[in-house]
């Protein structure tokens, strides 16, 4: 059973959790990236999304590197329930860690 739908405070670090570094990441143009996520979103079943959430409650932002653990990231799910979650983890071409 998925649990509910909603927003969750959780810590996510690219290194501690996923074991990335900046060298693993490749540059992508704006839109080859849209189109790597629109691919990687196509047949989820299941996507959870890490960020902070606006002020307004609105929509969640920092969907990416930002460090000291509070990273954002994207997990998609495929396959239902018993499936396994795969990382989008996006970084700024500036960053390294």
């Amino acid at each position: 059973m998925l649990p509910a739908l909603g927003y969750r405070t959780a810590s996510f670090d690219f290194p501690t959790d996923l074991g990335a570094h900046s060298t693993d990441f490749v540059t992508l143009a704006k839109a080859d990236l849209i189109t790597r996520v629109e691919t990687e979103l196509a047949d989820a079943s299941r996507v959870s999304i890490y960020g902070l959430t606006y002020t307004d409650g609105t929509g969640i932002h920092d969907i990416h590197r930002y460090g000291n653990h509070h990273d954002g990231v994207i997990l998609v799910r495929r396959g239902g329930a018993s499936g396994q979650d795969h990382a989008v983890a996006l970084r700024f071409s500036t960053d390294t860690f």
